[in-house]
């Protein structure tokens, strides 16, 4: 697989990750647990989680679709910065989850899997950054 492939594979597996991520936090309503967020009332989802979603779901899929369309050096670049913030904020997120005795081991596992899989895109995109 070439360097590319590689990399809008690993954009396109965070961003159905992300999807993932979303669903498993509704699986919890068939156990009874409560997902309203305190001060928060049932009717209507708040602005900034549609832009949230849009940024992390939708831009990660983006970019691998751009990375098979145009791989050039101010995208490679983007795509570094860009890579490299969703690293500290994943980890930041499972650090937290864990710190928290979360208790939902599938959320562990794919907020652990899609940690592993930013650190690999990393690698990936700071290999491609030497490349000519």
């Amino acid at each position: 697989m070439n360097q590319p492939s590689k990399i809008a594979f690993f954009w396109v597996l965070i961003g159905m990750c992300y999807v993932l991520h979303g669903y498993y936090e509704l699986t919890a309503i068939r156990y009874g647990v409560p997902i309203l967020l305190p001060g928060h009332t049932a009717g209507g989802i708040p602005l900034n989680l549609h832009v949230m979603r849009i940024v992390l779901e939708i831009g990660s899929l983006l970019i691998g679709t751009l990375t098979v369309l145009s791989f050039n050096r101010p995208f490679q670049w983007f795509s570094f910065v860009w890579a490299m913030f969703l690293c500290l904020l994943n980890g930041a997120h499972l650090a937290m989850t864990v710190a928290r005795n979360y208790t939902d081991y599938t959320q562990l596992a794919l907020l652990t899997f899609i940690f592993f899989v930013n650190v690999l895109l990393v690698l990936e995109l700071r290999v491609s950054k030497g490349q000519p």
